[in-house]
């Protein structure tokens, strides 16, 4: 990914997504302490005021117009929502995903160490963003965005462009009890879990890639940015590293010109 700075505010993006979009680092913002600086987490535990003002901050610098702008209100499924314009704008609970065909609509999610997915189809001008924990995965949203696209607008798999941004790398995402192995087919994940003595790390960015190849989607299209959340302390907030007390990353795309 390349890291672009605008209005003090550090973005990466895809070099293979010719639309607008990026993924938040934390600098630029105004928050303190562990949600320092960049925090769009609204319940995170941070001043409610300073995630508004990075808000601004974000829609300001990026020129969006925040009636225009439709969030995610995570639930670690796979609910996918259509986005058609005019009121669909604001926050959409229970919602890990977003797909649009309007241009000027933004699509904004959050994350703190699950997995950012990025659809572009230049062929029929749509965007999608999904959010993507380890639930969400074992659940298929990836798979589940392929099916919604083409259901709603015709997209066919061959003609996607899918980034997979930062996230918790394997060799930090060790599972735990919670971790249900039986969730989905054995054959579809097995190979995402490295098994070691009193350790399972779990593969989540691999994991969304074999689903997504699995509809269609090519390999060549599918792009990973292969940059770990836990690891990269100065970019990226990370509830695994910080805990509670971790601010949240914005993942946005939308049909516009790119940064």
């Amino acid at each position: 990914m390349e890291i672009t700075t605008i209005a003090g505010i550090r973005i990466l993006q895809f070099h293979e997504i010719n639309t607008l979009h990026g993924f938040t680092a934390r600098s630029g913002g105004v928050s303190e302490g562990g949600y320092a600086s960049l925090n769009f987490g609204r319940h995170s535990g941070d001043d409610a005021s300073r995630v508004e003002k990075n808000f601004e901050r974000l829609f300001h610098g990026l020129g969006i117009d925040a009636s225009r702008v439709a969030m995610t209100s995570q639930s670690h499924s796979n609910h996918i929502r259509r986005i058609d314009g005019q009121g669909h704008g604001g926050v959409h609970e229970d919602t890990d995903g977003l797909m649009t065909n309007v241009p000027g609509m933004v699509l904004v999610t959050f994350y703190a160490d699950c997995t950012p997915l990025y659809f572009y189809d230049p062929k029929h001008r749509v965007v999608a963003m999904a959010h993507a924990g380890w639930r969400g995965t074992l659940n298929g949203i990836a798979r589940d965005m392929v099916r919604g696209l083409h259901r709603e607008y015709g997209v066919r798999a061959g003609d996607l462009v899918v980034g997979i941004g930062p996230n918790l790398s394997k060799e930090r995402f060790e599972v735990g009890p919670d971790f249900p192995e039986d969730l989905v087919p054995e054959e579809d994940f097995s190979r995402y879990l490295d098994r070691s003595p009193g350790r399972i790390t779990f593969d989540m960015a691999g994991c969304n890639s074999f689903q997504l190849q699995e509809m269609g989607v090519l390999q060549e299209n599918i792009h990973l940015s292969n940059l770990c959340t836990y690891d990269e302390k100065d970019l990226f907030f990370s509830y695994r590293r910080q805990g509670r007390a971790s601010g949240r990353m914005a993942g946005f795309i939308g049909l516009g010109e790119k940064i």
